[in-house]
Order: C-alpha cells, then structure tokens, then sequence
C-alpha cells in the first residue's frame, strides 16, 4: 500500500459509489463514481450552475475538459447542448460513457480518453470548433492533496488522481496551458465562442483573468462559491473582445469621442490616437496628450445608458477598467475578479477619484469621459479614456499631473497598454451575446474598495451649501453617498464638489 501505483490498483476492487447529482434547469441523474474518478463536488456545482447561465441555444457545442465521472456534462446534455467530455483517466471515460447512457443522453455525449498536453498541445481526437470550452481545473498542489479529505490514502498520489486534482507547476498552471492551447490552435474555439474556467483562489488562479487580458481576451467573473474555511472558487468567462473587430488606429486626431459621435458608431467600433489635440475631461477642460501617451474611445450600446445605474455606472465601470489594465501591467490580480484584490494596486499607489479618475501619489494619471448625441430618432454614447504612460506628465490646470511610468515594476508601451485596456473595457462593457452582463454590485464594490486609499485620510465634501461629510459607499446610480450632520446625502455631480479635511 505504500506505492500509489499499487494502491491505486487496489482501489478499484472497489465497488463504484452511486451519487444522484442534481444540475441546475436539468432532471437530477444518478452518477457512479469509481475510486481515483473525481467525484461532484462544490467546484462541479459551480461549473454546471455557470454553465446554465450561458445564454447558448440548443444544439450548441460544448466541450468540457477533465469530466471526472461526467455530471457536468450529462446535466448540459439534458439542457440540449452537444457535448464532447474528455478526461486523461481511462476510468473517469468509462464512467462518463456509462453515466451518459444511464441518463438518456449517450447520443448528445462523445466521452474521449484525452486532455490538453502540458505543452499545450491539443489531442487530434478534440476536433472544434466549440461555442464553449469549460475546465473545472486541477488547483491543488502536492502538499494540499495529501491532506485532501476526497484523496484515498496519504502516500502520495498514484498517476490518476495526479491528473485529476494537481495543478501544473510553474507560475500559469493549467489555466495558462489552455490559454497558450487556444491562441496555437485559435480554430478550437468558435467564433463568439466563450471559454468558462472553474479555479480556487491559489497564486495562480487569482493570477488567471490577468494573464488572458494580457493576451487580449475579455474576462468576466460570473461566480463565486466560498468553502470551508477561507478558501474560495471563482466561475469566469472568457471570449475574444467585440467579436474579432480590430481597433482603428489614427496618427492624428482632434478628439476621438468627437469623431465616434460624428460617424454614428456602431457598438464595438474603437479609434486609438497616437496624437490627439482636442481631447477633454470633466468640466470640460482640456486633456493633454504626449507622445507615448494614450488616447481612445469606444462605441457604447445606446441602451446601456437607459439601464437603473445610467450614466454613473458607466463612469464606474469606466475607471474599473482602466485600473484594470493598469493591474495586467504590473502582473497583479483584478479587483473585478475580487474586490479584495485593490489593495495590491493600493499598495502601489494607484487609487481612483470618485467617479472615474485614476490617480498616483504625484498626481492624476488617468481620466474618462461618456458622452452622447442625438441625431435624429438615433442616439449614440462614447467612452473616452485618456491615459498618461511616460512619467513626469507635469501640471494642468489646479491639479498635477502623473504618469504610469512612475509605478515601480511599470514597463509597458502604448501598443501592449492598449491591448490591456481594450480587453478591460470589453470586460465591463461589452454585451456579449452568451456571456451575461456585468454586475453593477460587483462593480461598485470593487470601486469602492479602490478609492478607499485616496480617503484614507480622512478627508470629507460638500456640494456648495451644505454640510461638510464623509463619505461612506455608492449608490446604486453611481452617486456618491455621505454622511454629515444633516443626515445621508447623496452627490450626484462632480463639477462644484469641494473637497477638504474637516
């Protein structure tokens, strides 16, 4: 018993554990689960509820990675997808391939003994392309499956459930191997198609939404399941921003809002400036732009500025993003991923301006801006984002201004930021047509958390005529809400807002 080989061997003279696993919007369906086959568990709940949030018509394909005794994938065959399951343990396919005829379902499942190389290679047996890729993946390293109640025996693991339960080492994992996977073979993946990932809060799964924005997808966390204990899994969706449209890029424009506004946008379409001579901030003043700087805008949906938080959870979701992209420069976790995670770009310094200014501890380094325009029965938003990348960005106005070169471990051109910011903003703000929307709570509370370090001091306002406060949280619209003496207030508009230490 000593050696894993042999106990694993020994392990199956074992009769199978019979479980019923109950899908969501599925009939519950009864699943044996041989020894060393990993089992449905909290991390198979949360994929499979993920899953049925998808808004996937019938007959789409799905393929899921790593299906263990096939739950999963049996309850999104009975939700009317066409699956393709497939696990490196010849014992988790036999089960699969039993479990599926059990349920009704073999005919809309394909169960393959197969997995993604470590090289990242795929198997010739997975043949694409797939509306969704999902992968409840291995998280645990060898020192946690040891002590791991749902592993049979503490000698070590045998070659099954080493590839069911352990992570890659090094810094990606497996999260990392399929995302050099899919940009190898791009075709697996079909087009709109969206990848779902299933990961505990280790280095490397918080790690996870930045190392795919860097590479120029969108991420979105869709949800999260809280263990025993402090640790946590997190459901995100994955997909190729604004369906494949690359962004225009100008040499020289006046604003790029301006001319957005002007060519009536549809949604998705982006301008990148590397010079702009007209662009603006709030109130109206001028925004300066330097060679290296960035400057960009994007066509919104109409729509979204007619949703309960209107304009001001555009603004929210604006400085989100662009805090975001500062955090995929510096290799660090999203907020959006875990509101707890501002504090590692607080730590660096960069805090956000209530609604949407992103400023460092010598001054302003960033700044958004929505607009709209009627013309006609058509109206048309804008988002604006104006970026300072080189450091030493000087004074405007009554406010100093910073660069992100100034970060310690900054080093990022404007190509490679755009890239980070674009995939940010379609993280937010794109209506993906099977992912759902982002959710305003998430937002306003990850922004919340990132303005905390600019009012760590204390410090209160006031609009003009009223009591000084401090404040306390966002509104549901975006306003920020106070407290003073005469009770809670909430601020609804930025120009005239005095700001002091009372």
């Amino acid at each position: 018993m000593g050696d894993p080989r042999s106990r694993e061997l020994e392990l199956q003279i074992h009769t199978a554990v019979e479980l019923v696993f109950e899908g969501v919007a599925a009939p519950p369906c009864r699943v044996a689960v041989p020894a060393t086959v990993y089992p449905p568990r909290a991390d198979t709940e949360l994929l499979d509820a993920t899953l049925a949030e998808l808004r996937v018509g019938r007959d789409a394909r799905l393929l899921e990675i790593g299906c263990g005794c096939g739950a999963a994938a049996i309850a999104a065959a009975l939700r009317g997808m066409r699956v393709v399951a497939c696990d490196v343990n010849p014992l988790a396919v036999a089960a699969s391939r039993g479990n599926a005829e059990r349920a009704g379902v073999g005919e809309r499942l394909d169960v393959l003994e197969a997995g993604i190389g470590e090289d990242g290679s795929w198997p010739d047996a997975v043949v694409g392309p797939f509306d969704v890729i999902c992968w409840n993946t291995p998280y645990l390293d060898d020192g946690e499956a040891r002590d791991d109640p749902g592993v049979a025996g503490s000698d070590g693991l045998g070659p099954l459930e080493d590839a069911g339960l352990l992570d890659l080492a090094g810094e990606a994992g497996w999260t990392g191997t399929l995302l050099s996977a899919l940009i190898s073979r791009p075709d697996v993946l079909a087009e709109g198609g969206v990848v779902l990932l299933v990961h505990a809060d280790t280095a490397r799964g918080e790690l996870a939404q930045t190392r795919w924005r860097r590479m120029g997808f969108a991420t979105r966390a869709l949800a999260r399941e809280r263990l025993g204990g402090d640790e946590r899994l997190t459901a995100f969706a994955a997909w190729i921003p604004w369906g494949g449209l690359a962004p225009e890029w100008a040499g020289k424009v006046g604003s790029t809002n301006a001319r957005l506004l002007r060519s009536r946008a549809e949604p998705g379409r982006r301008l990148f400036a590397e010079s702009q001579t007209e662009g603006r901030g709030q109130r109206d003043r001028n925004w300066l732009m330097r060679p290296g700087d960035f400057a960009g805008s994007w066509a919104l949906d109409p729509a979204d500025a007619g949703q309960p938080g209107g304009v001001g959870d555009l603004q929210l979701k604006a400085a989100l993003a662009a805090a975001e992209a500062i955090a995929c420069t510096l290799e660090l976790p999203l907020p959006s991923a875990h509101w707890t995670h501002a504090a590692t770009l607080s730590e660096r310094g960069v805090a956000v301006r209530w609604p949407n200014d992103i400023w460092l501890p010598s001054g302003k380094a960033a700044g958004c801006l929505v607009e709209g325009r009627q013309q006609g029965e058509q109206n048309s938003i804008v988002l604006g984002i104006g970026v300072n990348l080189p450091p030493g960005a000087g004074e405007q106005h009554e406010f100093p201004l910073a660069g992100l070169g100034e970060l310690e471990g900054f080093s990022c051109g404007l190509e490679e930021f755009s890239r980070y910011l674009d995939a940010s903003v379609a993280s937010l703000f794109e209506r993906h047509p099977v992912v759902p929307d982002t959710s305003s709570i998430l937002v306003r509370r990850s922004l919340w958390a990132l303005m905390t370090r600019w009012l760590a001091d204390g410090r209160c306002c006031r609009e003009p005529g009223q009591a000084w406060g401090r404040p306390v949280g966002l509104g549901e619209d975006g306003n920020l809400r106070v407290i003073s003496a005469a009770g809670v207030m909430e601020c609804r508009e930025v120009a005239g807002l005095e700001w002091g230490s009372h």
